[in-house]
């Protein structure tokens, strides 16, 4: 029986949700969080967490209950718009949170066929991965939610100039509005390893878990997911899991700079890629006085990249053949509404 496991926000349930957070516990993706919490204590601890502690996920990852279900708790929805994300309880990472009310289950419940399918997805990323690294070599993981600009695809080279492989790994879970569909994304990375960045080294492969937007803490929350999967490096980037502007670009890369050295998983902290007037080339480095000294140094915006693509308008930072493909395959259906 083939079980469907792809997702879209239009179609968000709470059958959905609950599959995709079993489905990353029973493949351990969540250590140290093993299980459903079963006490309203221990989903304060890891959301009090503002420092590295090996005890903590920095998220929590909890089951909400349906309305006839018994064996359950009650989170104070203050708690969780002050600890993930200050205090804004209008804020999307807040809403899709308490999408189905503050009543979260305190034991697993029964495992249904597409849980297992999750579970099965993200065992295989770790197999392959463990695959690669065999031969003891590197693999890097690379989370992306959008369609690549020519700054993602300057950091994805540069991860290959560091470790030996490198899969791009974005998580596949509840996305907000304007966030890139996920068949789009699939076909975006695709293009890029087949046409811009041709490697045999580099691979597409997804993991199904949650997106918070919860800024530096689901920076750490998603190393240790890279970490349970088994890769060895990890790339945390400016705005790493923010949106509305909430967070200050460079916050997740600060906290995880603070933290990394505690993890068993080497983070490589990238403030961003940007492009070099003076150079006329895009760049991650300090290439010239001018670039230093913000001179020349021009920003890279994903929020204009989106609406060049929307409008059908250039952007001199997009691959034109990229936009190109896209939009003969899905018209402008490309992101999440």
């Amino acid at each position: 029986m083939t079980v469907d496991i792809n997702i879209k926000l239009q179609n968000l349930e709470i059958g959905w949700i609950r599959d995709l957070r079993i489905g990353g516990l029973l493949s351990g993706i969540y250590n140290p969080q093993k299980n459903v919490l079963d006490t309203v204590e221990e989903v304060h601890k890891i959301l009090n967490a503002n420092e590295y502690t090996p005890e903590s996920s920095y998220i929590p990852v909890l089951l909400p209950a349906y309305p006839d279900e018994n064996s359950v708790y009650t989170i104070d929805e203050s708690l969780i718009a002050e600890s993930l994300f200050r205090s804004n309880n209008k804020y999307i990472g807040h809403r899709n949170f308490m999408a189905f009310g503050n009543r979260f289950l305190n034991a697993m419940p029964s495992i249904t066929k597409r849980a297992q399918a999750i579970r099965t997805h993200n065992d295989n990323v770790r197999k392959f991965v463990s695959a690669l690294k065999s031969a003891g070599t590197t693999v890097c993981a690379f989370q992306t939610r959008n369609i690549p600009h020519n700054g993602h695809i300057k950091i994805i080279h540069h991860l290959l100039e560091i470790c030996d492989h490198v899969i791009i790994n974005p998580v596949v879970g509840i996305k907000k509005p304007g966030d890139t569909l996920m068949t789009v994304l699939e076909e975006s990375y695709q293009y890029v390893i087949d046409n811009i960045l041709p490697n045999s080294n580099l691979y597409y492969m997804p993991v199904f878990s949650d997106m918070y937007y919860a800024g530096p803490k689901e920076a750490a929350h998603h190393a240790l997911i890279r970490q349970n999967l088994g890769f060895t490096h990890f790339s945390v980037g400016r705005d790493h899991a923010g949106a509305e502007n909430l967070f200050p670009p460079e916050a997740a890369v600060n906290f995880m700079t603070e933290i990394k050295s505690s993890l068993h998983i080497k983070v490589f902290t990238i403030p961003g890629a940007y492009y070099c007037t003076s150079c006329n080339e895009v760049t991650i480095l300090d290439c010239c006085e001018e670039y230093r000294q913000s001179i020349s140094k021009q920003n890279i915006s994903g929020t204009e990249c989106r609406k060049a693509i929307t409008n059908g308008t250039p952007y001199k930072h997009l691959d034109e053949g990229l936009i190109s493909h896209l939009v003969n395959n899905f018209k402008k259906d490309l992101f999440e509404s």
